[in-house]
């Protein structure tokens, strides 16, 4: 990641920055809604300057099964 992690109100937030076919693009993922036993992922994308869209959302709970 191009740049540090940081907190942002409730929400961990990551940035990176990249380029591809000449054209540079922000990323963000956010961590959120979390909690002990669960969390949601989201992952944006767009150019640089752009709004970015929203890629994926994963939400995660935690089991209560053993491996």
């Amino acid at each position: 990641m191009a740049h540090l992690a940081k907190w942002e109100g409730d929400q961990f937030v990551l940035r990176d920055e990249f380029q591809r076919n000449g054209k540079r693009f922000d990323f963000k993922e956010v961590f959120s809604e979390i909690t002990p036993t669960s969390f949601t992922q989201t992952l944006y994308q767009g150019e640089a300057g752009r709004d970015l869209k929203r890629l994926l959302t994963i939400h995660a709970t935690k089991s209560d099964k053993s491996p």
